[in-house]
Parts: structure tokens; sequence; C-alpha cells
């Protein structure tokens, strides 16, 4: 198994990936399907990864798939995640 960072043509077998692994409504359409996805009906994982992609938080480097056989069999992301929310107001008190 190698694990890289994933390509931008991945982003639908990645997006299958978790959709597969985590439920959607078209969880069972993707099982032997051919490698388009479709956001409609992807995992709510799968519209997370999609949002952070977006995002300026995104770290390309640091969105990795794992290859078996030569073929995407698994996906991670690392990003930033901002916690001055939590630490802000009424989260303070509470957490206090």
């Amino acid at each position: 198994m190698d694990i890289r960072p994933e390509a931008p043509a991945e982003y639908a077998r990645v997006e299958q990936i978790h959709t597969l692994a985590f439920g959607g409504p078209n969880a069972a359409s993707f099982r032997g399907a051919s490698r388009e996805a479709s956001f409609r009906g992807a995992s709510r994982e799968a519209r997370v990864v999609a949002g952070v992609r977006q995002s300026p938080h995104y770290i390309p480097q640091l969105s990795l798939v794992a290859v078996l056989d030569g073929q995407i069999a698994g996906h991670i992301l690392f990003s930033y995640v901002g916690l001055e929310a939590y630490f802000s107001g009424e989260s303070r008190a509470n957490a206090e």
C-alpha cells in the first residue's frame, strides 16, 4: 500500500469512498459504478471534504490517499481548524 497526496482528478473517487464508508443517499449506486460521482448523493463527510478543499484552510499536501493494487482504497484529510468561537463568550463560561 502506498500513501500519497490526492490529485484533483481523484476527487470523484474519494467522494465515492467517503459515501461508501459513511453512507449517503446514493451509497448503494456507487458500488460497482463508474468512477464518476454525483455530489447530490454524497455523504455528509464527502461534502465536508469538498468544503474544506474550497476553504483557505485546505492544505493539498495533507489530503492523502491510500493506494492498493493501483486503486484508491482510502482517504484522510488534515486541515487547520479554529477554536476561537469555542473559547469566546458563553462557550468559555460553559467550559469552566
